[in-house]
C-alpha cells in the first residue's frame, strides 16, 4: 500500500479527514479516512463524479472509466450482462488455455533446475492478462506468452507504462506543450496513443465486417466487443455508438490487464512468503482435483480456504486501491460545507484495514471474509465501492483465481532474501520494478 498515505491517514483518523496538495491533480485533495464518511460520498454519484482519467489516457475516451451520471447508468445497464459471473463462466476453457501456456513457458524456462530459479511474474503475469482479454475482449490473438515481438502490445504497454509513471505525469502536466516537441516523452507518448487508436479502430472495423457476413464463431459471439456492438436498451432500442466502443475497447484492454496482472503479482508473492498457507492451499486443490478433470466454476467455487486466501490478499492489496471524486455543488459532510469542486480522495486500501485491531493481521480465515455481510463492520473495498464499483470483478477473479489453482498444481513458490519487499508507486497498486520469486517445479 502506498506508505506514505497510510501514514497520513493514520494520524488524521480521529479527524475523519484531511487536506494535502497532490501534484498528480495539481490541486488541494480532501482525503476521507472514515469508511463510513467515504461511503456518503460514493453513494452520491449525482454531485460527486469521477475524476476523468482522458488526461492520462486519452483513449479512455467516454467509457465507463470516465462516465458519469446517465451515461453511465446507461453503460452499466447495456453490459451488466456481459460481465455477469453466468456469462464469464463460459471462458473458463479460454482462462484454462492460457493459464496452461504460462505454466509451459515457466516449465521450459525452469529447465529441470532443482531449486528452481527467480523470476520476475509481474512481468508473465502482463502478458497473461494480454492474452486472455485479447481473446475474450476481442476475439484477438495478441500471442504474448509464445512470441516476444507483438507490435500492437507493445504499443499499449509503452501507453500505459508511460502514463502511470509519476515523474513523466508531472512533467506533462505542468509543462502540457512537450506533448508537441518532436522528441522526449511526450512525443512518444502522443505517437504510442496514435498507434494505439488505429489498432482498436482497425480490429473494431474487422469485427463489424464478420457480423454484417454472418461469419461469427460461437465463441466470438459472446466476447465482449460483440455484445458491445449487438446490444440494445430492452426500453428505447438505443445501442452504442461506435466511438463508445472503441473508447470502451480500449478502457477494458486498460483495466483487465494492468489491475488482473499486479492481484496476480501479489497473489504469488503472499503465498511465496507462508510456506504453511501454501501448502493448505495445495492439500485442497489437489483433494478436489481427484474428483474434477476439468476445471469448472463448481470446482472454484467449492475450495473455502483457497478462496478466503484470494479474498485476503485482496483486502491487503485491492485491485482499486483508491479513488477520487469531484464536487458538482455544494455539500455537507459531518457538519462541515464543501464548495464545488472540491477533489475527495477516497483509499480503499485503508478502508479494509480500518475496522479493528484484528483484522491488521493477514488471516485467510479472517471475521471480515464470512459471506453474511451482516457480519462485517463495514464492506470490503476491493473493487471499489457503490455505483461507480468495477463492472469486471467477475471476469478478473474468475480469470486470477483459473491462473492461480493451475499454477499451484505445476510449482512451488519461495522468496529469496532481499526480496522480501517492495514499494508501490501506482495509482492501480502495481510495483514499477521487477518483482522476483523463486519458482520450482513440482514432483
Amino acid at each position: 500500500m502506498p506508505v506514505l498515505l497510510k501514514e497520513w491517514c493514520d494520524q488524521f483518523s480521529s479527524e475523519r479527514m484531511f487536506r494535502f496538495t497532490s501534484y498528480t491533480f495539481l490541486s488541494e485533495l480532501v482525503v476521507i479516512t472514515n469508511p463510513e464518511d467515504a461511503k456518503k460520498v460514493l453513494l452520491r454519484p449525482d454531485i460527486l463524479h469521477r475524476i476523468k482519467l482522458t488526461k492520462r489516457h486519452p483513449l479512455t475516451g467516454e467509457g465507463l472509466l470516465n462516465a458519469t451520471g446517465a451515461n453511465h447508468a446507461f453503460q452499466r445497464k447495456l453490459l451488466a450482462k456481459a460481465f455477469s459471473k453466468l456469462h464469464v463462466k463460459h471462458f473458463i476453457p479460454i482462462y484454462n488455455e492460457h493459464a496452461d501456456n504460462l505454466c509451459k513457458v515457466w516449465m521450459d524456462g525452469l529447465n529441470s533446475e532443482e531449486n528452481g530459479k527467480n523470476i520476475d511474474v509481474q512481468k508473465y503475469f502482463q502478458n497473461l492478462a494480454f492474452d486472455i482479454i485479447g481473446k475474450i475482449g476481442f476475439g484477438y490473438d495478441f500471442n504474448t506468452q509464445k512470441s516476444k515481438a507483438n507490435k500492437f502490445v507493445e504499443t499499449l504497454r509503452e501507453h500505459v507504462t508511460g502514463m502511470r509513471d509519476q515523474k513523466i505525469r508531472m512533467l506533462l502536466n505542468f509543462f502540457p506543450f512537450l506533448t508537441k516537441l518532436p522528441f522526449g516523452p511526450g512525443k512518444r507518448l502522443m505517437e504510442a496513443n496514435k498507434q494505439a487508436k488505429s489498432d482498436i479502430n482497425d480490429i473494431f472495423m474487422q469485427r463489424k465486417k464478420k457480423i454484417e457476413s454472418g461469419e461469427l464463431t460461437e465463441e466470438e459471439k459472446r466476447d465482449i466487443l460483440s455484445v458491445m456492438i449487438n446490444v440494445r436498451d430492452d426500453e428505447t432500442g438505443k445501442g452504442m455508438s461506435d466511438q463508445l466502443i472503441q473508447d470502451s475497447s480500449y478502457t477494458f484492454l486498460l483495466a483487465a490487464h494492468d489491475t488482473t496482472a499486479t492481484a496476480l503479482t501479489w497473489l504469488t508473492f503472499r503465498i511465496a512468503k507462508d510456506p504453511v498457507h501454501q501448502a493448505r492451499v495445495r492439500a485442497e486443490i489437489e483433494e478436489f482435483s481427484k474428483r474434477n478433470e476439468e476445471l469448472t466454476l463448481e470446482m472454484i467455487d467449492d475450495l473455502p480456504f483457497t478462496n478466503s486466501f484470494i479474498k485476503e490478499v485482496l483486502r491487503w492489496h485491492p485491485s482499486i486501491p483508491m479513488t477520487a471524486r469531484l464536487l458538482q455543488k455544494e455539500f455537507q459532510l459531518n457538519g462541515t460545507t464543501f464548495p464545488k469542486g472540491t477533489k475527495f480522495l477516497l483509499p480503499f486500501f485503508y478502508y479494509n484495514m480500518k475496522n479493528s485491531e484484528e483484522i491488521l493481521t493477514f488471516d485467510p480465515e479472517n471475521r471480515m471474509l464470512e459471506e453474511d455481510l451482516t457480519k462485517q463492520p463495514t464492506p470490503l473495498y476491493t473493487f471499489g465501492y457503490g455505483p461507480y464499483n468495477c463492472i469486471g470483478q467477475h471476469f478478473a477473479s474468475l480469470e486470477m483465481k483459473v491462473a492461480f489453482i493451475k499454477l499451484l498444481q505445476k510449482f512451488e513458490f519461495s522468496i529469496d532474501p532481499g526480496n522480501e519487499k517492495y514499494t508501490i508507486k501506482s495509482m492501480t497498486g502495481s510495483v514499477d520494478q521487477p518483482v522476483f520469486i523463486r519458482v520450482k517445479a513440482l514432483k
